[in-house]
C-alpha cells in the first residue's frame, strides 16, 4: 500500500500499478510513502551457524588489515553457496571483525566456515556456533539510540590498492581520524543480488562485487559543545573516506539519505526548476545563518536535523544511482509525482 503525493492510498504489486511497484524497489523514496508491505517468506531452520571472528591486524603471524580484507573478499566472491553471508567490519583503530552466518543446518555451516577460517587468518576470538537467526540478524543493524552519519558506494571488485586504502582510512594515524566508533563495513554482493538483470528493478547495480558502507558515529547530548565537536569530526571523516573511495566506485545505492538531483543524460536544462527550488531553500538557510558564529551555526544545523531536515546539493548529481533506469523512472515520477513533492532524496526529475 502506498500513499501517493496527491494523498491517495493505492495498492502496488506485479499486477496492479506494476510501474509504481517496479519504481519503488530502488527508486530512493521518490514516489510516495509505503504504509504496508506484503512479504514473501522463506523457511528458516530453528538454528543456523553464525557468530563473529575477531582478528588483530598486527602483521607478521597475525596478518595485517589489508591482507585480511583481500582474503575475506576473495573467499566471499568465489563462494557459490548462497546460504552463506556476512560482513567485514573495520572499526577505526580497532580489530577486523567478520560477522558471519550460514542459513541452513548448523553442521553444514560449521564445515563451510572451518575451511574459511584457515584461509583468512588466525582470529584471536571465534564464537561461531548454532544460533537463532532472529537474534543474530539484529546484530547487523546499528544501535537505534546512536548518532550516525552514513554514506556508501558500490565497487566492482576488491583490488590490492583498494584494500590498502581501506586500511589507511580506518587507521588511528589517519589525518581525519574521529573516534573508534566510526566504522567501514564491507558487504559482499553477488548471490541473489546478481540473479536479477539491471532493468528488473529500479536499482540497476546487479553486477557489483561489494557495497562499502561508511558510518560516522559520535556520542553526547545534542547542542552541547562535546556533541558538536564530535559530530563535526565524524562527519568530516565520512566525507573524506567517501572522497578517497570514489575513484574505485562503480555506482551508488539510493538508501542512505544522501541528496542529489538526477536527470537523464545529465542535462542541466531538464533540472533547472528543481535546482532552483533547492537553491531557494539553501538561500533561505544562508539568510538565517549568515550572522552566526561557527559554534551557533553547528547548533542551528543540529536543530534542523532534529526536525528531519537535511542539506541539499545544487546542480545535477554526478553519483551513478539509477543508471540506465533513470529515463523510465523520470516518466513514472511524472505520472505519480508531477510536482516533485518527494525531492529530499536522490531526486528523480519528473519528465513525460
Amino acid at each position: 500500500d502506498v500513499v501517493t503525493p496527491d494523498g491517495n492510498l493505492i495498492a502496488a504489486d506485479e499486477k496492479t500499478n506494476s510501474d509504481l511497484f517496479w519504481a519503488i524497489k530502488g527508486g530512493g523514496g521518490n514516489f510516495g510513502v509505503v504504509t504496508r508491505f506484503r512479504l514473501r517468506l522463506h523457511p528458516i531452520p530453528p538454528k543456523i551457524f553464525a557468530g563473529q571472528r575477531v582478528h588483530m591486524p598486527l602483521g607478521g603471524w597475525f596478518k595485517n588489515r589489508s591482507f585480511l580484507i583481500q582474503k575475506f573478499a576473495s573467499v566471499t566472491v568465489e563462494s557459490k553457496d548462497n546460504k552463506a553471508g556476512g560482513l567485514l567490519v573495520l572499526p577505526c583503530a580497532g580489530p577486523v571483525v567478520e560477522m558471519l552466518l550460514y542459513v541452513d543446518d548448523p553442521e553444514v555451516g560449521k564445515k563451510y566456515f572451518a575451511k574459511h577460517r584457515k584461509e583468512i587468518g588466525w582470529p584471536i576470538s571465534d564464537n561461531m556456533k548454532p544460533r537463532s537467526y532472529h537474534n543474530e540478524i539484529q546484530k547487523f543493524a546499528p544501535d537505534e539510540k546512536g548518532n550516525y552519519y552514513m554514506t556508501g558506494i558500490l565497487l566492482p571488485k576488491m583490488s590490492p590498492k583498494l584494500a590498502e586504502t581501506l586500511d589507511t582510512l580506518v587507521s588511528g594515524s589517519f589525518e581525519y581520524y574521529a573516534n573508534s566508533s566510526c566504522v567501514i563495513m564491507v558487504a559482499p554482493m553477488g548471490g541473489a543480488v546478481s540473479d536479477k538483470n539491471e532493468t528488473d528493478t529500479a536499482n540497476p547495480h546487479r553486477d557489483v562485487g561489494f557495497w562499502i558502507i561508511v558510518i560516522g558515529s559520535w556520542k553526547g547530548q545534542p547542542r552541547t559543545d562535546y556533541y558538536i565537536q564530535n559530530r563535526r569530526k565524524s562527519v568530516a571523516w565520512v566525507r573524506k573516506v567517501k572522497e578517497l573511495l570514489t575513484p574505485f566506485a562503480k555506482g551508488h545505492y539510493a538508501v542512505l539519505g544522501e541528496v542529489g538531483v538526477h536527470a537523464e543524460g545529465g542535462k542541466e536544462e531538464e533540472s533547472k526548476g528543481e535546482v532552483s527550488k533547492v537553491e531557494e531553500e539553501n538561500a533561505k538557510t544562508e539568510d538565517d545563518t549568515k550572522n552566526l558564529t561557527d559554534e551557533d551555526l553547528d547548533k542551528y544545523r543540529e536543530a534542523e536535523l532534529e526536525k528531519g531536515m537535511c542539506e541539499m546539493a545544487t546542480g545535477l548529481s554526478k553519483r551513478n544511482v539509477y543508471g540506465k533506469n533513470l529515463a523510465k523512472l523520470q516518466r513514472i515520477k511524472k505520472q505519480y509525482d508531477p510536482e516533485n513533492i518527494f525531492r529530499m532524496n536522490d531526486n528523480i526529475i519528473p519528465k513525460a
